[in-house]
Formats: C-alpha cells, structure tokens, sequence
C-alpha cells in the first residue's frame, strides 16, 4: 500500500460492490446477490471476520431490490447463512434454541404491522443472530445519509433502514433522524417511508419505553425549537400506530368522584 494512503492522499477509489448492486442488468444484479452469499458461505477464520462486514450491507439492501426474483433470493441466502451460522456456534445458542420457542413465539405475535415482500414474519433467528453483528456499523452511516440534503440518498437510506428494523429494533437511535425525515421540506414518499420505520420500530419496543423515547422531544424546550417538536409531531400518529398495546394500557384508569377530598384523575380512560 502506497504510503500516501495512510495520510488519506491515496488516489480515488472505485466501490465496485455499490456499482453491481445498482446495476442495470437483472441478470448480472441475480449473479451479484448470489456470490455475495456464495463468498460468505465459502470464506472462513480471519478471510470472513475482515470481509463479511463489508458483503453483508450489499445482501440485505437486495431485500428491497426493485426484481422480486432477487428479494425472494437475498431472503433464501440470509436464511441459509443464519443457518450455517447457527450449527457453527450451536453450543453459544444452546439454551436459546432448545428453551426459547415460546419467547419467538410472542414476539412474533407482538408484530402485528404486515411486512413487505420477501418477508412472510420475522427472519429465523439463525439468520437475526448472524446479521446483528453487523448492523452497528451499518446503522450510522444510514443515520447520517437519512439526515443530507439530498433527496436520492435520504430515500434509498430510508428504504434500507427497514431492514434491520426488521431483524431487530433500534429505536433511540432511529427516532430523531427520522423526525427530521418527516418534516414540512420533504416528499411525501419520504414522509410516509419514515412513517413507516417508525411504526416498526415501536413494534420492537415494550410499551412502557415510548413516553421516554418521544415526549421529551414534543415539549416546549429552548433545546427545542418549533420547527424541531413539528417533526416530532408529523411522526407521532405514524410511531404510535405500531406500539403493541394501546397507548392506554400506559397506565391504568381510575375513574374518580368529585367527593370531597378527592382528586379527579386527569389521564385519558381507554
């Protein structure tokens, strides 16, 4: 490696990963979805530590390619990869395998919001446990992307970012950039995507968790400006619409006489 690179004056690179996948060609997109899992499934030891970080992002953003045939695949590799993953490190998932079937059981009941094509319910837990550890890295640089000012990489961030919301839940990290994602200055399609990671989003959340996720933002603050809490409130109908229970169960309803002595309980009855 030329020395200048480690000083960032190395020469212009070319992502040749990021070309392939917005490839105009559906049958060079289907090849590129199937050597990506080929190369996961076949590198192995220090090879897939350093590079499957790097091929994974590639894979799941092919979950909402515009080809079905290449959605229906991503979702076939993912789920195979979660399998291979699970057998490699069945003694880790042990316990969770053989004593965690009713836990899967009710968070897949808690999910009521249906699911875009490919997926039919939440992944296989194989396939969860093995993407999850990349999805750290890949959260950031679609937070920032969410939040520019263009309009092309705020929709395609959009669209990725349901997927890891699907495998799992990131919600004190997603809410402020997609507030600032539903705002007055954006399209409608942007709007209603954001809408729409918000809702899954609270689908992952006990229903306990969202007054501290949402209110400190929606009141009056100098923090806090106008425009700021109007964006809060342009997601709240679409953030609220995937909370598990009704947002009365928040707490519970006594009605309470005006006797004397007595206080009447100003909160909302179910």
């Amino acid at each position: 490696m030329p020395v200048a690179e480690f000083y960032g004056k190395g020469q212009p690179r070319i992502n040749y990963l990021a070309n392939l996948s917005r490839e105009h060609s559906l049958p060079v997109r289907r090849r590129f979805v199937d050597a990506l899992a080929r190369w996961m499934r076949e590198m192995d030891g220090a090879d897939l530590y350093e590079q499957e970080v790097r091929l994974a992002p590639y894979l799941l953003s092919a979950l909402f390619d515009a080809d079905a045939e290449i959605r229906r695949r991503a979702l076939a590799h993912l789920e195979a990869l979660g399998g291979a993953y699970l057998s490699l490190h069945e003694a880790d998932f042990k316990e969770k395998i053989e004593y965690g079937h009713l836990d899967e059981a009710a968070a897949d009941a808690a999910l009521g919001l249906p699911l875009r094509e490919p997926f039919t319910g939440r992944p296989s837990f194989g396939a969860r446990a093995r993407m999850r550890q990349h999805f750290r890295a890949l959260m950031y640089p679609i937070m920032a992307e969410l939040q520019s000012w263009t309009s092309v990489e705020r929709m395609q961030s959009a669209l990725l970012l349901e997927v890891p919301l699907v495998f799992q839940e990131f919600p004190h990290q997603v809410l402020p950039a997609l507030a600032k994602a539903s705002g007055a200055d954006v399209s409608a399609e942007l709007a209603a995507q954001a809408g729409h990671c918000a809702a899954l989003s609270a689908q992952h959340v006990s229903v306990e968790q969202h007054p501290p996720l949402g209110l400190p933002q929606l009141q009056q603050d100098a923090l806090d400006p106008p425009g700021q809490r109007s964006q809060y409130y342009a997601l709240l109908t679409a953030h609220l619409s995937g909370v598990r229970r009704p947002l009365a169960a928040l707490v519970p309803f006594r009605p309470l006489g005006r006797e004397a002595g007595e206080v009447v309980d100003a909160r909302l009855p179910p």
